[in-house]
């Protein structure tokens, strides 16, 4: 093999895996959008926030808060699959710390402008260990009150602080 034909088939492999990945990312674009355009065009919806029963082992039970939502499109492009990524960051309230943090890259596939896409739902991993979903419930006085405030990077943009909110102290 001469010099010549590595080099075409080096050149022709090189644009297979540019293609390939161009194919798995949805595309290049170089184009950003502004704090205030993300703002006002990544909605979020059905909003939902509380405590959920992750695992139950030896008689006890552990519990940890979440935020849960929708994303309506209301930018004037297409939101492509996994080109936003939420942080969530969970707080006691009065608290300067952070408590913990849980992050998600959204969306599964593409929502069009002007439509809503699936639930996500995003959790921290430290919550409350007890017996049951019961004696948490009567126990509600001793739970530390805790917020979560939601930012959103979305196409090479800085992470934004998109909403604040109070985690429920219900067990869903």
């Amino acid at each position: 093999m001469n010099n010549k034909t590595l080099w075409i088939l080096i050149l022709i492999l090189g644009i297979i895996i540019f293609y390939g990945v161009y194919k798995i990312t949805g595309g290049f674009s170089f184009k950003t959008i502004s704090e205030q355009e993300i703002k006002k065009g990544i909605i979020l919806e059905d909003m939902k926030t509380g405590w959920f029963i992750s695992e139950r082992a030896l008689n006890k039970i552990k519990i940890l808060p979440f935020v849960e939502f929708r994303v309506k499109n209301s930018l004037k492009e297409v939101i492509s699959k996994g080109s936003i990524n939420f942080l969530i960051t969970f707080k006691i309230v009065g608290d300067k710390i952070t408590f913990d943090s849980g992050w998600a890259i959204y969306p599964k596939k593409d929502i069009k402008i002007g439509n809503t896409g699936e639930k996500v739902k995003i959790w921290c991993i430290h919550g409350y260990v007890g017996k049951s979903a019961e004696a948490f419930e009567r126990n509600k006085n001793v739970w530390k009150k805790l917020e979560a405030t939601i930012f959103i990077k979305y196409k090479g943009s800085k992470f934004i602080k998109l909403k604040k909110v109070d985690i429920a102290q219900k067990i869903y």
